[in-house]
């Protein structure tokens, strides 16, 4: 039989290893109850290890607003700030290489292409970069990422410049993709981590609906500053801005060690089977037998658990663990307490004498562990993509059809006002959004969201040409936008453990990136072929696609909990 150590590393402080081993069916032991207060769809973790561990908890403030009982947790101001920093590439570099390539080249279908090749590159390694994040630590993997993706996006910006070869640009562009990682899924993992535990769950929301709303200021922000600084200061000035914002902004970032969420270590553990010899004679003085006497058998048949464990407390480890036929054995500094086969407990006073009293043999200990199950065998994550590609296709089908508008109507110059209307919407939902307690599942409020926003992009399609009623119908739709994205990153920080969170917030990312290239690319094909009126036909279409994604997805995940539930109670 296997079990697996999972250890948190906290820094440069005190690593310590939690033992989880399956306990065997009919005995209900204090391991089965140590994860009652955790989501039954998730496992249990290091997260709950570090709950335990920690007694940072967020001061009271009273009535004071829920942005600002945000705030009281320490370290958040400067890893929000820095990390909203850090993320202004996100919405300056793609606009801004399409803008430099135009003015220095004169060719728009160059343009184009290597944003949508740097988009791409960019899609491709931000799940990498999240599991290494996850694997490893923020800190040590964002330091030497960050290295990187500052000097690659200054050579590519000293080669626009210097106007080298178009092959050559192309292939700084893809470079300069493959090092971009989301420092949007870093924060929420931060706020994940700083927010733990049940009674933060209404926090935890607010801040994720907090984080959407800084992601549409940063959109709103990017474009406006990207086409100022090419326009009015140099061709290429909107490529170094973003280079030294997410320099100076991730050097910031990866500073604050005590927000940084722990890193899970898997640990594999041989345990002794229930056909040991020593298991075998422990067991014969089971059922309802004295306590001495099976405390004494325990004692037995622990030579080789001693060795490891002692090695262990040597090291400042705290180990916890069930063993083959469900009894316990918990080792933690100076004192530990053991549960028995049948449920009897022994308590002893030192560390080598908890050691010499555990219920089974750990035969070795191995530095390695099972592959994490990977993020998309997860329970609806897979629908939940879908939905964030098809939803992004709107943004993307939206702003090229009102593109089309625009220049259509000789009023080019208003462009950005009027695109920013919608993302003012949607920076002012998520504000709201995150302010108020909404009950019932995040799926739902997504399925809510979305219905809105499709009713929107119909009335949008019908006030094409009135610049007025455009206005106000795109911030009435932009409400419902920040809305969704906060809900489908709470369904998946609810979905996947905490050693991979990283690495699912990212999924979202990646699969919105594909979705806003996807958008784009028919949006130009239908404007090609039509007229602007045509085009914003495929936002309406591509958002009640993503509505009816959401349907099905919250389905299968109210199936998913309903049989989770029946499970539970039948055990």
């Amino acid at each position: 039989m296997k079990a697996f150590f999972r250890m948190p590393q906290f820094g440069r402080g005190r690593s310590t290893i939690s033992l989880s081993m399956p306990a065997a069916s009919g005995d209900k032991s204090s391991a089965s109850k140590s994860a009652d207060d955790m989501s039954p769809n998730r496992k249990l973790s290091a997260g709950k290890c570090a709950d335990s561990m920690s007694s940072r908890r967020t001061p009271a403030t009273g009535g004071s607003s829920p942005y600002a009982e945000l705030f009281t947790v320490p370290g958040s101001k400067a890893f929000c700030l820095s990390g909203a920093v850090a993320r202004l590439p996100t919405s300056m570099m793609s606009l801004g290489i399409v803008l430099a390539l135009n003015h220095l080249y004169g060719n728009w279908t160059i343009a184009g292409t290597m944003s949508a090749a740097y988009i791409l590159a960019l899609a491709a390694v931000t799940p990498l970069y999240a599991r290494l994040f996850d694997r490893f630590g923020q800190r040590r993997v964002g330091r030497v990422a960050l290295v990187l993706q500052v000097i690659a996006m200054l050579v590519f910006a000293f080669a626009a410049l210097l106007r080298v070869p178009i092959a050559l640009l192309f292939v700084l562009a893809v470079l300069m993709g493959l090092t971009q990682f989301s420092f949007g899924a870093l924060v929420r993992t931060r706020w994940a981590y700083a927010l733990r535990g049940p009674v933060n769950a209404k926090k935890l929301n607010t801040a994720y609906a907090m984080e959407s709303a800084i992601d549409e200021v940063v959109f709103i922000l990017g474009p406006i500053l990207a086409a100022f600084l090419a326009t009015s200061v140099h061709p290429v000035a909107q490529l170094f801005v973003p280079t030294l914002a997410c320099g100076i902004g991730g050097a910031v970032f990866f500073s604050l060690k005590g927000t940084q969420p722990p890193v899970v270590e898997m640990v594999e553990v041989t345990a002794a089977s229930r056909d040991d010899v020593d298991v075998r004679d422990a067991m014969s003085n089971g059922g309802a037998g004295n306590a001495a006497t099976e405390r004494n058998a325990a004692a037995e048949h622990n030579a080789a658990a001693a060795t490891v464990i002692n090695d262990a407390v040597a090291h400042g480890i705290a180990v916890n663990g069930t063993a083959a036929n469900g009894t316990v054995a918990n080792v933690n500094g100076a004192g530990a307490s053991s549960t028995v086969a049948n449920g009897t407990v022994a308590t002893v006073a030192a560390a080598k004498n908890a050691a010499a009293s555990a219920e089974f043999s750990i035969h070795q200990l191995h530095r390695h562990g099972p592959r994490p199950k990977s993020v998309l065998l997860y329970q609806g994550i897979l629908p939940l993509l879908l939905v964030f590609v098809t939803f992004n296709m709107s943004f993307s089908a939206f702003d090229v059809s009102v593109t089309a508008m625009m220049k259509a109507m000789g009023r080019e110059q208003l462009l950005g006002l009027q695109l920013a209307m919608f993302a003012v919407g949607s920076c002012i939902g998520g504000l709201v959004f995150g302010a108020k307690e909404m009950k019932g599942s995040n799926w739902r409020h997504m399925v809510e969201f979305l219905a809105l926003l499709t009713i929107g992009y119909v009335l949008i399609r019908f006030a094409m040409g009135n610049l007025i009623l455009l206005g106000f119908l795109s911030v009435l739709s932009g409400l419902c936008v920040a809305p969704v994205f906060a809900t489908g990153n709470l369904v998946v920080k609810n979905t996947v453990p905490s050693r991979s969170l990283t690495e699912g917030l990212s999924w979202i990312t990646t699969a919105g990136q594909v979705g806003a290239s996807l958008g784009s690319t028919f949006g130009g094909i239908v404007l090609d072929v039509a007229d602007y009126h045509t085009g914003m036909l495929l936002p309406c279409a591509t958002t009640f696609v993503t509505l009816v994604l959401a349907v099905m997805g919250w389905t299968q995940s109210r199936r998913h909990t309903a049989r989770t539930r029946t499970s539970t109670r039948e055990r």
